[in-house]
């Protein structure tokens, strides 16, 4: 199993690579996506391998932009790929169908009581890697909220998720899980619910808020 590794927005990430372009070259927000984690990644590989790298900019707001020379086949690029990948887009210049999340209501939802500290070994997380990244994302959260002390014993109790495909470096589809972590202390009265991403097999994730 790979160790799973919290991945952390960047200047990289965001991908600004305008510098084979023309300097100054006008720019136009063609696209937004869902969050900072692999919808990102997902449209900077379609554009990437339709020919628009390195003109390229998906900011960590969720923004898609390209050169205004550009924006037109761009954008054709995207509406087709969302016709595939729906979850992993917010809004398309131009595009009237349904994109974005469904509703919490409608996420697959798996019921556990497993301790934080044990998940690495848990065998309810074996057999799904990205589950076990968003597992790793509540002990992130957890950390950044600096809520890790008042929670001595915390367990999950429910994970709500959403399967999600994007697209690789090697333009083959890759399933990543946006969701939700429910759960509490089993010493003291806290409950939490977070949420995040997790994609790469459980490699990559990445918290997003919650409640605590």
């Amino acid at each position: 199993m790979p160790v799973a590794v919290k991945w952390v927005p960047t200047a990289l990430a965001g991908l600004v690579l305008i510098g084979c372009g023309k300097r100054n070259e006008p720019r136009v927000a063609i696209a937004s996506v869902e969050g900072m984690g692999f919808p990102q990644e997902n449209a900077r590989n379609v554009l990437a391998r339709g020919g628009f790298h390195p003109n390229l900019d998906v900011t960590d707001f969720g923004s898609v932009t390209v050169p205004a020379r550009q924006s037109v086949e761009a954008t054709k690029l995207l509406i087709a790929d969302a016709k595939l990948h729906p979850y992993d887009y917010t809004s398309i210049r131009g595009y009237t169908g349904k994109l974005g999340l469904p509703d919490e209501s409608k996420w697959q939802t798996r019921t556990l009581n497993v301790d934080l500290s044990q998940v690495d070994s848990a065998p309810e997380f074996q057999d799904d890697w990205n589950l076990l990244g968003l597992a790793h994302s509540v002990r992130d959260e957890l950390h950044q909220v600096g809520a890790e002390f008042e929670y001595k014993q915390p367990f999950i109790t429910e994970i709500r998720r959403v399967r999600m495909e994007y697209t690789d470096t090697d333009g083959k589809p890759q399933i990543g899980y946006y969701g939700a972590a429910l759960g509490g202390d089993r010493l003291r009265a806290l409950n939490f619910k977070f949420y995040g991403w997790s994609w790469d097999h459980g490699a990559k994730h990445q918290s997003s808020g919650g409640t605590f």
